[in-house]
């Protein structure tokens, strides 16, 4: 969507200072400012239509080095939030999950220190390195997806949106695999810390049983 309307935003200009009616150019209609966007961003470049004015020359230059900077973050961004969205997380190897109550919990801290100590292993893609999954709610604290950007970590983490008090999310999170699940809460101002201490079992309770049903299943 942000890259459809990047497009047809700078045709909207293109049109309003390279319109033929008005400077005697190449581009008569809207569908030709769009055209020429479109052709040129993607180097085709067949030379039937282009502007001829020095703004709209100008403003070519600037719409080509705007689309070479925004397109490949917004096509980024979106397979990210495609992959994330329905993606069952399975890895062969160890394998843990850390369950996170809170958007305001970050768990960097708890991240460094798991994969502190195979460090020599950080950089690996294979299945011999250690894998860990974070299952949140809403959006990771900023701080840990400024960690799990970098390059040990990138292919060795994995965020899971979803709540692990849901079957659904549980299973997509491949609880099933998972060496250990480490479920992180957070004291909350105006809150007894009984409520939230009565969450967590009922997660630590629903897991069991669910892995439990899940054994019983495979063994039958």
């Amino acid at each position: 969507l942000g890259v459809v309307s990047y497009i047809f935003c700078s045709a909207g200009f293109m049109f309003t200072v390279e319109n033929s009616q008005l400077v005697g150019g190449k581009i008569s209609s809207l569908m030709d400012s769009v055209y020429l966007i479109v052709i040129t961003i993607t180097t085709v470049g067949y030379g039937d239509i282009y502007p001829v004015t020095t703004i709209g020359r100008t403003m070519i230059m600037v719409i080509v080095v705007g689309a070479v900077i925004y397109i490949p973050v917004s096509t980024t961004n979106l397979i990210t939030l495609l992959s994330r969205s329905k993606k069952k997380v399975s890895f062969k190897s160890k394998y843990v999950i850390v369950s996170v109550s809170d958007n305001d919990i970050d768990p960097s801290e708890f991240i460094s220190q798991f994969f502190v100590s195979d460090e020599r292993e950080a950089t690996k893609t294979t299945s011999s390195a250690s894998s860990l999954a974070i299952v949140v709610k809403g959006e990771l604290h900023p701080n840990c997806r400024e960690l799990i950007r970098m390059p040990q970590y990138q292919y060795r983490v994995v965020v899971v949106h979803g709540d692990l008090s849901l079957a659904s999310d549980a299973r997509r999170a491949d609880v099933h695999h998972a060496d250990c699940i480490f479920l992180l809460a957070k004291r909350q101002p105006g809150v007894v810390d009984d409520v939230v201490d009565t969450k967590t079992i009922l997660t630590s309770t629903f897991l069991q049983s669910l892995l439990s049903s899940s054994s019983t299943s495979s063994t039958s």
